[in-house]
């Protein structure tokens, strides 16, 4: 095939001239591009399956007719979605079903009036322990009665369960005389597990317990009539 621009014979075929580069007369068209695919819009999603009708047993699931008002598996009464649910003792959420989201199941069902499925029991929270109770009030310690008595029933009383006698507590009761040798404090007396002691707290002149020296002795039990001379000059019994 001859070019008309510059007569250079070309191959049967060709489309443009090897020399000059351009277009040979009665070249075959090239052939067009191939088409693009028609894009096709994306296929719907699936409809979700309908949901049967009737009414579902609360009690073991089984999908009973419209219009029943008990199952035909069980025989239970049923109750109908419809309707309110029944009032329980205690006040409880309804149980929201995790398969369907189906929120108007009684909180007594054990399956989704809506699918059938079980239904995950929602735990009731914890009793809240009662408070304690406060512990009674210890009962106030009581002590019996006790005293000294003087040759001229004076008397010295002895309260608590510790007493220290000296010559202040003598003179309200004896003669400054009598009482001129007793210590400032001379003896004590203290109440211990039922019990009466005497001990002497170091005086100067002593102390005898029924004619028996206790100073440097340590504590001794007292009875009733139990006779104390305090330095030799004061004289009293123990008395209950």
């Amino acid at each position: 095939m001859k070019c008309a621009y510059c007569n250079h014979e070309n191959p049967e075929g060709e489309t443009f001239c090897s020399k000059c580069g351009m277009k040979l007369e009665g070249a075959a068209p090239a052939a067009p591009p191939p088409a693009a695919p028609v894009q096709q819009p994306p296929a719907p999603a699936p409809a979700p399956p309908a949901q049967p009708k009737g009414v579902r047993c609360e009690n073991c699931g089984v999908l009973n007719p419209e219009g029943a008002s008990v199952c035909k598996s069980c025989n239970k009464p049923l109750v109908q979605p419809t309707a309110p649910p029944p009032a329980a003792p205690v006040a409880a959420s309804p149980s929201v079903c995790p398969s369907c989201g189906f929120d108007k199941n009684p909180s007594t069902a054990k399956f989704c009036m809506s699918c059938g499925k079980q239904l995950t029991p929602t735990p009731a929270p914890p009793a809240a322990a009662p408070p304690a109770a406060a512990p009674p009030p210890a009962p106030p310690v009581s002590y019996p009665v006790a005293k000294l008595v003087l040759p001229d029933m004076k008397e010295i009383p002895i309260s608590g369960p510790e007493e220290k006698i000296g010559r202040e507590d003598l003179l309200r009761v004896a003669s400054p005389e009598d009482t001129k040798f007793v210590s400032r404090e001379h003896l004590k007396i203290t109440y211990e597990n039922g019990r009466y002691y005497i001990v002497d707290e170091g005086s100067t002149n002593g102390t005898k317990l029924n004619g028996v020296e206790i100073k440097g002795q340590g504590k001794r039990e007292l009875n009733t009539n139990d006779e104390i001379v305090l330095a030799d000059t004061v004289t009293v019994r123990f008395q209950m």
